[in-house]
């Protein structure tokens, strides 16, 4: 707030998904059942990309090319499938 750059501050965000983060999530959430107030001093690196005015393909775009150091199966993209 009052910032002169996009680097930091309050940001609003809406329809916000995870994707490449199940073990992330996974870890964050059972290490909160035994230690939820360390994990409430915690933080995670996220990167936000906004699809607003974007070619149709480009978040499973995004998706494939974040994923080339694995070989990338169809269930990476199911984070990208709208009833998930």
């Amino acid at each position: 707030m009052g910032g002169s750059g996009r680097d930091t501050g309050i940001f609003e965000c809406n329809d916000v998904k995870i994707v490449n983060g199940a073990q992330t999530v996974g870890s964050i959430a059972r290490a909160y059942q035994n230690f939820p107030e360390q994990v409430e001093k915690a933080r995670v690196h996220v990167r936000f990309i906004s699809l607003e005015n974007c070619p149709e393909e480009f978040a499973t775009e995004i998706t494939r090319f974040n994923n080339t150091q694995n070989r990338i199966d169809r269930r990476e993209f199911v984070a990208l499938d709208p009833e998930q």
